[in-house]
Formats: structure tokens, C-alpha cells, sequence
């Protein structure tokens, strides 16, 4: 019951969620790709090379990609602050799942959310 209704006052104060979930299941595909090269990165770093080069080289991209793929655009110089509100105020429910991450010395807004939980499957938030 409760899920319902959540679902249904998500979907009737948002009418573009379609868009939104759309670009968060991007974002989180892109995260895990990030998340599983930090990983082998940090397995294999040398001795002489900093974690954040050789994240750098591993990645070949930019982290701060996954806010501005939730987003559906870039903010100049944005924090993950600014990614928030404007997320916040085009999508209210968004904020729900949603969380900070530190990279070095950048932070950005990076989708999260636990797949067995019903909102997150009712809202498409999950790949099927």
C-alpha cells in the first residue's frame, strides 16, 4: 500500500520521472563501470604512482560525467551540491537516491540505491 502510493505521488509531481530514470539507469551502469576500474586500479598500482594517476589512466574519463548524466547537462565548475539541488528541484524524489562520493579530490553525486528494496523496482530504478 504504502509503495503505491509513493509510486503513484512520485509519478503524478514529476510528469518527466520517464526522463529521469532513464538517465539515472545510465549513470549507474557508468558508476560500476568506474567502481569496478577503481578496483582493478587500486589491485595493480605501482609502487611509484599515486592512486589518482593511476585511476586516471585507467578510467580514460571523468566521474564528474555521472552527475551531469543524472542531471541531463552540465553545471560549470558544478559541486555535487549544486548537482543536488537542481536535481532536487527538476525531480523531488530523486534526492531519495542519490548519494555523495569522494574520488580523490573531487566529490560527485553518483546514483545509489538497493535493488531489493519495491520503490526502486516500481520506479525503474533498477535495470529488469
Amino acid at each position: 500500500m504504502r509503495t503505491a502510493f509513493l509510486k503513484e505521488l512520485v509519478l503524478q509531481s514529476d510528469a518527466r520521472w520517464d526522463e529521469f530514470r532513464d538517465r539515472f539507469l545510465k549513470a549507474s551502469k557508468r558508476a560500476r563501470e568506474f567502481g569496478e576500474q577503481l578496483t582493478a586500479a587500486l589491485e595493480g598500482q605501482a609502487d611509484d604512482q599515486t592512486l589518482e594517476d593511476e585511476v586516471a589512466q585507467q578510467l580514460g574519463g571523468d566521474p564528474r560525467e555521472i552527475p551531469e548524466t543524472m542531471l541531463g547537462r552540465a553545471i560549470p565548475d558544478g559541486e555535487w551540491w549544486q548537482y543536488l539541488k537542481d536535481l532536487a528541484y527538476e525531480h523531488p524524489a530523486s534526492a531519495l537516491f542519490v548519494s555523495r562520493l569522494r574520488l580523490g579530490p573531487v566529490e560527485i553525486l553518483t546514483p545509489r540505491v538497493n535493488g531489493s528494496f519495491p520503490i526502486v523496482q516500481e520506479l525503474g530504478l533498477v535495470e529488469a
